[in-house]
């Protein structure tokens, strides 16, 4: 099925005019509507149900899209949002970018040619780069950005990260660790920044400890910890930004030291059962 945006190269307009014609708003040009109709038309592209439900005003479709659905956290902001959404009358499809950028925006195409009538998105877009949820034509009122916001003036909801980043700094000093390492993902994401942010302030001009920085994900965590261990030693202590990240590396820890045993930390959903000797920051994200 022809996208958006190869009706958009067919007819020499921005995908965001396609968008428009398609949704029957904006303020398109005569021509521009007649180029978009033609090009549509020669593509094979038809409006399908979902599409002309919505031009009357009456979609009841809403979309989430999720890095993955491995992380609790996910599973339990998806579940909550399907079953608020569906006592309301709405159907839910789930989507997933796998944390790839070029898979959002793929995914997003698929979403406006099912013509949703919302969107929640846990976005992977890097902060400093182009908007493409504007290139596309996307109303904004009707996205709602969850943890990581990428574009400033967009609705946004999340926890204060700041704050969390602060409580683990403050917790490292309480049991007087001397040397700690905050293990995030990439700092392009709004909620990884912040976290980084509080944590490294609340340590400004603190001698006592020694402060290690880690980015990394699931897929290259075994060997960016071999890599820091091998080169700045075992921490007292981990603080780590996501559950699974944490017991990825308990696991690591456990097999290849197991007589070392640093305190880990973690932000996680409040439902996820913990292992022994953790210490947890609960996130309720139903």
């Amino acid at each position: 099925m022809a996208t958006i945006k190869d009706i958009a190269i067919e007819a020499g307009v921005s995908q965001g005019t396609v968008s428009n014609v398609l949704n029957g708003k904006g303020n398109v040009s005569s021509d521009k509507i007649l180029l978009v109709e033609r090009a549509a038309a020669k593509l094979g592209y038809t409006l399908n149900q979902r599409a002309k439900a919505l031009r009357k005003g009456a979609s009841n479709l809403l979309a989430v899209l999720l890095p993955n659905i491995y992380d609790r956290c996910y599973v339990d902001f998806f579940l909550s949002f399907k079953h608020c959404a569906e006592t309301h009358g709405y159907n839910v499809g789930l989507y997933l970018s796998n944390d790839i950028p070029q898979e959002e925006f793929t995914q997003l195409e698929t979403i406006q040619a099912e013509m949703f009538a919302g969107l929640a998105v846990f976005s992977c877009q890097p902060c400093r780069q182009g908007n493409i949820y504007e290139e596309l034509g996307i109303d904004k009122g009707n996205v709602i950005f969850v943890e990581r916001r990428p574009f400033n003036g967009w609705n946004y909801i999340g926890f204060d990260y700041q704050a969390a980043g602060k409580s683990f700094a403050q917790r490292a000093k309480d049991g007087q660790h001397k040397n700690v390492c905050l293990v995030t993902d990439s700092l392009d994401f709004y909620d990884q920044n912040q976290l980084y942010e509080g944590f490294t302030e609340h340590f400004a001009g603190s001698r006592n400890c020694v402060t290690h920085h880690l980015q990394t994900d699931i897929t290259h965590c075994y060997n960016h910890l071999l890599q820091f261990i091998g080169d700045a030693g075992t921490p007292d202590a981990f603080f780590i930004s996501r559950n699974e990240l944490a017991q990825r590396f308990s696991s690591i820890l456990k097999s290849l030291w197991p007589d070392v045993k640093p305190r880990i930390y973690t932000l996680s959903s409040l439902f996820t059962m913990p292992e022994a000797g953790d210490g947890r920051y609960e996130l309720n994200y139903r």
